[in-house]
């Protein structure tokens, strides 16, 4: 619980202060009935809810359409007495009638006991590929090393002058094209859909 306020006073708060698109579309709140409380932000008629993955009676009121879970490889064994993060935030999506959802993220932990690793495992394993500019080549953006011949590559001391090297071609990317490749890109699926 303590987690989640903490990101919704410095990461949501900090985000509606800083930017200026998004001046109004929360309450303030310090007005009655703003409908902006430290774990529930009203929006657009929609609701942003918190919960902290310790917390049993947090999914227990909530209804969503979609759900996010982050972290889930720090997360406690269960919600209090209640159970399964993940499976109790499946189960406040159910009444959707449509966009129904479950998005889980992590720095994965414990190899062989990681959940996000187990959730990946099971996923149809999407990945975001980028066509090079110079060769078309699909690729994932990739660190590469030293030793590599493609990737993430800049001067040395300079890190600022980075660029990327095609896996294919090894022509050198630069920044300024990053824009075009990310609206370029596409999710795609090492998997079958589960």
């Amino acid at each position: 619980v303590e987690d989640a306020e903490g990101f919704s006073k410095k990461e949501i708060a900090g985000m509606l202060r800083d930017n200026r698109c998004l001046d109004g579309i929360v309450a303030d709140p310090r007005s009655r009935d703003s409908g902006n409380t430290i774990l529930s932000k009203e929006y657009l008629g929609r609701t942003l809810y918190m919960v902290g993955a310790n917390s049993g009676r947090g999914f227990r009121r909530i209804h969503a359409r979609r759900g996010y879970c982050d972290e889930v490889d720090a997360y406690p064994p269960s919600a209090g007495s209640d159970g399964d993060q993940i499976e109790l935030t499946w189960v406040r999506t159910q009444e959707a009638k449509l966009g129904r959802g479950l998005c889980c993220g992590s720095t994965p932990l414990d190899a062989g006991a990681s959940r996000i690793e187990r959730l990946y495992d099971e996923s149809d394993q999407r990945r975001y590929f980028i066509a090079c500019p110079h060769c078309d080549h699909q690729q994932r953006i990739e660190w590469g090393g030293k030793d590599c011949d493609f990737g993430i590559k800049w001067p040395d001391g300079d890190p600022a002058a980075a660029y990327y090297l095609c896996a294919h071609c090894h022509c050198v990317i630069e920044e300024k094209a990053k824009r075009r490749l990310i609206e370029r890109g596409e999710w795609i699926a090492e998997k079958p859909f589960k």
